[in-house]
């Protein structure tokens, strides 16, 4: 590939495990796949969703329990099968994550966002803070009172 080629390839490069891999867009093929592949975690979304859980535990608990899912996604768009994660380190795995999300914005942003927005509540900023949490509200204070003196 001459120099101009490459400076015009779909492809981001990221370094991982010692070597250079490049997170490519989704093929048609692929992009069928992965909508099959995220099936799983619209119907775990939905539940939660339903049992008013925690939207960050939600992720949490989507995530792990379809770690094939997350793997799939990231390992169609740069080539590598399941076996090739193990070893991978934490910031090593997001680079990979950060890429293959960006150069794929497209099939994330018109599939699996509206999976999300479907349930009517949206994404994080959609979601009410909980007193566990350790968040506060602006809206905390008492409104003043505004009954005439007598």
């Amino acid at each position: 590939m001459s120099n101009v080629q490459e400076a015009f390839a779909p492809g981001i490069k990221v370094t991982a495990k010692g070597e250079e891999i490049v997170a490519m867009p989704y093929e048609l093929l692929e992009i069928f796949d992965a909508v099959a592949l995220i099936e799983p975690l619209s119907v775990d979304w939905d539940a939660a969703v339903m049992n008013k859980a925690s939207l960050i535990t939600t992720f949490i608990k989507m995530f792990a329990a379809h770690r094939g899912v997350v793997i799939g996604l990231i390992g169609m768009s740069i080539k590598k099968d399941a076996e090739w994660f193990k070893g991978l380190s934490g910031s090593e795995g997001v680079k990979i994550v950060r890429a293959v999300v960006k150069v794929n914005k497209d099939f994330f942003t018109d599939e699996v966002l509206p999976m999300f927005e479907e349930t009517g509540i949206g994404l994080p900023q959609n979601q009410e803070p909980t007193a566990t949490d350790g968040s506060t509200s602006s809206d905390s204070s008492p409104a003043p009172d505004t009954t005439p003196q007598e």
